[in-house]
């Protein structure tokens, strides 16, 4: 860390190339993760009903298989998948059977790479870094996956939240623990909190949104909210604490009623579509890095 820190371009070209190739290895977990879980999903139920397996494959080998065109099948060389410059460099088309490549590849790709740059600048060459990496990572996963799918898988918001937990253990006891001559506790506490925060941050965002769903399904007698969202949230609260957990929910129904109110009022708008609560609450989980500490002093 401290070689980073007398060179801080470098730092920061590491910071943003490492945000692209991990923004590419996102759309691959966007689009996996959800299939493998589905086909999960129908060999459990179809061994609980005691009928034989379909033998369903998902097409590729887990997360980190080679990718392939879902049209062809045409296995995508080293070179045509450099983050953003592949895409342009084919035209925004499979050099194999030249169907179009979605645009939304190079964009998740580009604003992963600026999120990690503006968090290395936030944070600066400390571990600090590399935990608010994690979790925004893990939050923009979780935010492709809901805007596809409207789940928010168990096997990414619980690590998030079992891991804000556990480093808040780690900054607690970090006065005898150093990591690359960066000592935890004097980097961490900048982002997250002690273990009664973290664990008050969470229990505190399971129930901010668990106690209006449930009067709201009471009245208008249907679910208005999935579990996703509250564990989402109760994760975010275990590195946020309580107190950025009502920055967390402000950010995110102002964000959300604005998004509403624009597919009502933009022409050709969907005014039967559901938009996902799970993206808002990782907006405001991502704005908390930044403005986190500013807010608990306001409040």
């Amino acid at each position: 860390m401290s070689w980073f820190a007398a060179h801080p371009a470098w730092y920061l070209s590491y910071a943003l190339v490492i945000g692209l190739a991990v923004g590419s290895f996102l759309n691959v977990v966007a689009y996996r993760l959800p299939r493998m879980m589905e086909i999960d999903w129908r060999k459990q139920s179809l061994e609980f009903l005691g009928l034989p397996e379909s033998g369903e494959t998902p097409g590729f080998n887990g997360l980190i298989s080679r990718s392939r065109c879902p049209r062809c099948g045409h296995a995508i060389r080293p070179w045509e998948n450099v983050p953003v410059l592949s895409y342009l460099f084919l035209r925004g088309r499979c050099s194999s059977c030249s169907d179009r490549i979605s645009l939304r590849y190079p964009v998740v790709e580009a604003l992963t790479g600026l999120l990690s740059l503006a968090v290395a600048l936030r944070f600066g060459p400390t571990p600090e870094t590399l935990a608010a990496l994690l979790f925004a990572w893990t939050l923009i996963a979780l935010t492709l996956i809901d805007l596809d799918e409207q789940i928010l898988p168990d096997s990414l918001a619980l690590p998030l939240l079992w891991g804000g937990l556990a480093l808040s253990l780690l900054n607690a006891a970090a006065p005898s623990y150093w990591f690359f001559g960066t000592g935890f506790h004097d980097s961490l506490q900048g982002l997250l909190r002690g273990p009664a925060t973290a664990l008050t941050g969470a229990i505190v965002g399971y129930l901010a949104l668990w106690l209006p769903s449930r009067v709201l399904s009471l009245l208008l007698r249907k679910e208005t909210m999935g579990d996703g969202d509250l564990k989402l949230l109760a994760a975010i609260g275990a590195w946020v604490g309580w107190q950025g957990v009502f920055q967390v929910v402000m950010i995110a129904t102002f964000t959300s009623l604005l998004a509403f109110a624009l597919a009502y009022a933009l022409p050709g708008g969907d005014h039967r579509a559901r938009l996902p609560f799970g993206p808002f609450l990782a907006l405001g989980g991502i704005a908390a890095l930044f403005i986190g500490a500013r807010f608990e002093l306001a409040i």
